[in-house]
């Protein structure tokens, strides 16, 4: 029962995010689609904001060690 309440709590969130899209037409049919371009670019983007953020955490501590050597 919990892996099932998890996977839909997983599949609401990837609607939410754009990331799988949900449509239905009037014959009782449903088409589900993976937006994989959506997907690589958002991931791209946050691989690129995590860089740049590793990057000035390690220019602060760098600094902060530095001001505290001298």
């Amino acid at each position: 029962m919990r892996a099932l309440l998890v996977l839909i709590v997983v599949v609401v969130v990837l609607v939410c995010v754009g990331w799988v899209t949900i449509r239905t037409n009037g014959n009782h049919q449903a088409t589900v689609t993976v937006e994989t371009e959506k997907i690589q670019k958002d991931t791209h983007d946050i691989v690129e904001k995590g860089e740049a953020a590793v990057e000035k955490a390690g220019k602060k501590i760098h600094e902060s060690v530095e001001k505290h050597q001298d």
